[in-house]
């Protein structure tokens, strides 16, 4: 499974690497998983800072079990970790009118 994270733009470089630290830990701890496991910080994207998560779901093992599983863990240990994901934001600037 590839999963693409983006995280907020004021997140640091520490920060980042906390994020894929657990991504790595949330697999080690899951047993439905292989050992073969890639965290990445790829990208700089319009409005986040983007992690990929690469890991591979044993044989045998429900795919979107696994996954939900994946997914809430990450859900939950990313928000107890502060980490904040990041989501389209837009700064509208507007000029006052001239008082005529």
């Amino acid at each position: 499974m590839t999963l693409d994270l983006g995280l907020t733009y004021d997140t640091s470089h520490e920060r980042m690497q906390q994020a894929m630290d657990i991504l790595r830990d949330i697999a080690a701890d899951n047993e439905n998983l292989e050992e073969r496991v890639v965290t990445a910080f790829t990208a700089f994207n319009d409005f986040a800072l983007n992690i990929r998560f690469i890991y591979y779901i044993r044989k045998g093992q429900s795919v979107f079990g696994v996954q939900t599983q994946i997914n809430l863990e990450i859900l939950r240990r990313f928000n107890e970790a502060g980490l904040e994901f990041a989501f389209p934001t837009q700064t509208i600037y507007t000029i006052p009118a001239e008082e005529g």
